[in-house]
């Protein structure tokens, strides 16, 4: 729980209250399903995994129900929007699950190896397995074009930031691409010829790339790049939050989870191995991991610990956190007095800034001092 005060005018006496960065050990548990792919809504609550069939679950992975299809999946930041790339079509939900509707996939006999998606599912990007173009969708999935300068190869893994605007994939003999124009075109920011997954933050400055035996970083959308081996063999995906602070990277040998933005690493003994699969939430604290083979997907959690932000705007006072794995509250009390029994919830109810994966309230400026605190698990 984080505070932060501020007076309810022109003057704001505190803009930011930095989260804590303390590693945390995940608390981990299995369950017995064979998954080649996975992802989940920004606040974790919508999780889907699919491998011999496909499970969706709307409640942190409590209880899931299964439809036979299986592909690639990706989901929208609110958990409304699915896309499960089958083939030879694509299945397509907009109630989470609830409901289906099919669409043509790409190819009719090659079937989709990753998707990512814009936070409201609207655009997405499509690699298959095999030697293909990359494939764009402007439409929530339904139709697919190639229109795009990418080349033809064996692309392995793509990303999206939240508006959809950048796009990285990349090739596993010919490294990693960007676009900066939802998809139009390409170019190369990192040579190399053993890339498997990669994964960027909500504005896709922070790139973490999944090599053999080795982990690319990037906070500046490719431009530099450090390296990092926190595991001493193979590489098969990555994940990243939304503020790109928390990382993750599997590979034969297990799980790895870094908190500071690829400084330090942790093993998660948990997090099962020789792995195909991962996502995670958009504070990078529920995690999904896939494995194929031994027919396990594993699920771990740690405790969030937000930070709000408070900043002027256009004559009212704008409130902000990223989206939380857990339910938080957003509360307020007088600036004269601090006592417990004080604070009230702020009645508002938050909304959803898809471009930054962010929870936003607006509180209109006043002349009094105040406190802000979330308050949660």
């Amino acid at each position: 729980m984080m505070g932060s005060r501020t007076a309810l005018s022109w003057t704001v006496f505190a803009l930011l209250t930095l989260a804590t960065q303390a590693v945390r050990s995940e608390i981990w548990t299995t369950n017995h399903f064979s998954t080649t792919s996975a992802a989940m809504s920004a606040d974790g609550r919508v999780q889907v995994a699919s491998g011999s069939g496909t499970l969706v679950s709307c409640d942190y992975g409590a209880t899931w129900h299964s439809n036979a299809f299986t592909g690639a999946t990706a989901v929208s930041a609110k958990g409304s929007n699915i896309i499960v790339a089958s083939t030879p079509v694509v299945w397509i939900s907009n109630d989470s699950g609830t409901n289906w509707a099919s669409s043509p996939a790409p190819s009719p006999t090659f079937p989709a190896r990753h998707i990512a998606c814009s936070a409201d599912a609207s655009r997405m990007g499509m690699v298959l397995f095999g030697s293909h173009p990359i494939f764009i969708s402007t439409n929530g999935g339904v139709a697919w074009t190639t229109n795009n300068d990418a080349p033809t190869a064996s692309w392995t893994c793509i990303s999206s930031s939240a508006n959809g605007q950048r796009l990285v994939a990349s090739i596993q003999n010919m490294g990693l691409w960007l676009s900066t124009n939802y998809g139009l075109n390409w170019y190369c920011i990192l040579a190399t010829n053993d890339l498997s997954g990669v994964a960027c933050s909500a504005d896709a400055r922070t790139v973490v790339a999944s090599g053999n035996n080795v982990v690319y970083l990037s906070s500046d959308s490719g431009t530099t790049w450090s390296l990092q081996h926190p595991y001493p063999f193979g590489g098969s995906g990555a994940a990243c939050s939304a503020d790109g602070t928390r990382l993750g990277v599997i590979s034969y040998i297990g799980t790895f989870i870094s908190a500071n933005s690829g400084l330090t690493w942790t093993t998660e003994s948990g997090g099962g191995t020789v792995l195909d699969a991962i996502a995670t939430s958009a504070d990078g604290h529920r995690w999904m991991i896939g494995h194929s083979g031994q027919g396990r997907l594993y699920l771990g959690t740690s405790t969030p610990d937000p930070a709000i932000s408070v900043v002027p705007t256009n004559g009212n006072v704008m409130i902000s956190w990223t989206v939380p794995s857990s339910p938080f509250v957003l509360q307020q009390v007088d600036g004269t007095s601090l006592n417990n029994s004080s604070w009230t919830a702020v009645t508002d109810l938050p909304t959803l800034n898809v471009n930054t994966l962010q929870n936003e309230i607006f509180i209109p400026t006043t002349n009094s001092d105040a406190f802000f605190r979330l308050s949660g698990p």
